[in-house]
């Protein structure tokens, strides 16, 4: 009974350090480039001020959709930051989700098993 307490908590720590793991990167990822977003550069004032060049003249039309583009995008990211916790949660509970299964898949693959007496080994409850 020792020997299978042990070996049942060695693979349930290795499996939940590999899902810990992998989950981690996944969200710190995700979490980077969602805050990344937040702040939105304008390639052409950049490119401008890098090459000393004088600032194109656009139309006030163009200027005013540019603009609104930018806060639309801007507050798309705000809305996907202050959602990050709750997509976060809802991951978490997910990988939960799938663990149970698997687990109800294996313990029924087990008791088929068990089930089967035309295995030579048959177990018998």
């Amino acid at each position: 009974m020792q020997q299978q307490r042990n070996h049942h908590d060695d693979a349930k720590n290795h499996y939940r350090s590999k899902v810990d793991e992998e989950i981690k990167n996944s969200l710190v990822t995700l979490t980077k480039k969602i805050s990344d977003s937040r702040t939105l550069r304008e390639e052409e004032d950049l490119e401008n001020s890098k090459k000393g060049k004088a600032e194109k003249k656009k139309s006030i039309v163009l200027q005013k959709d540019e603009r609104n583009l930018k806060n639309q995008v801007l507050h798309l990211a705000r809305n996907n930051y202050k959602a990050l916790g709750t997509f976060i949660r809802l991951i978490d509970y997910r990988v939960v989700e799938a663990q149970v299964r698997i687990n109800q898949e294996s313990a029924e693959f087990i008791l088929t098993e068990m089930d089967n007496t035309s295995k030579k080994y048959a177990i018998t409850t």
